[in-house]
């Protein structure tokens, strides 16, 4: 009977050994599995927010597009109308034509408002410049409504409107 003790022992020793392997097994797989998932919901979490993110930028972007299109449409409406309103008297001298550029640039709510004239004259509402060949926009014919981006002094963009004029006569010129 000692025999037949020491052989169940054996193979009760045996099961053990083979379920202690296998739980080590089953336990290696488990954590091996919970690493991998927690990495692939990490990797997929940061491309959902990175998608999220570039939709958000696009969305604000274009809102911002149509705001500051909306407010330059607005502008050069009212330089149009502004215009529409200038009378012989505020085109008799250089200071009455300064005058009524300062009234039309506070009124339009711009930094800078000024004509050119067909000779590359620039006229705002300080007076005459006196270096007319440093605007950029001085010698381009310019037919219709165009909208430049430029950098002035190396500093932020600026955004200037251009409005060619017909039949505007400058000192009976």
């Amino acid at each position: 009977m000692e025999e037949k003790i020491s052989t169940e022992d054996k193979k009760s020793g045996r099961t053990i050994s083979v379920a202690i392997v296998g739980g080590v097994i089953i336990a290696l797989l488990l954590i091996l599995s919970t690493i991998w998932i927690n990495h692939s919901e990490q990797s997929g979490t940061n491309e959902a927010v990175s998608a999220v993110s570039v939709f958000y930028l696009r969305e604000l972007t274009d809102r911002r597009e149509q705001v500051i299109t909306a407010r330059i449409n607005v502008r050069v409406g009212n330089m149009q109308s502004a215009l529409k309103i200038i009378s012989p008297e505020d085109l008799q001298s250089v200071e009455s034509l300064s005058t009524f550029l300062g009234k039309v640039k506070t009124f339009c709510d711009v930094d800078q408002f000024a004509f050119v004239d067909a000779n590359g004259k620039i006229f705002t509402p300080e007076g005459l410049a006196k270096n007319p060949e440093e605007y950029f926009f001085v010698g381009k014919l310019i037919a219709e409504t165009k909208i430049f981006t430029y950098n002035l002094d190396r500093q932020d963009k600026t955004v200037a409107v251009i409005i060619p004029v017909e039949n505007l006569n400058f000192q009976g010129v």
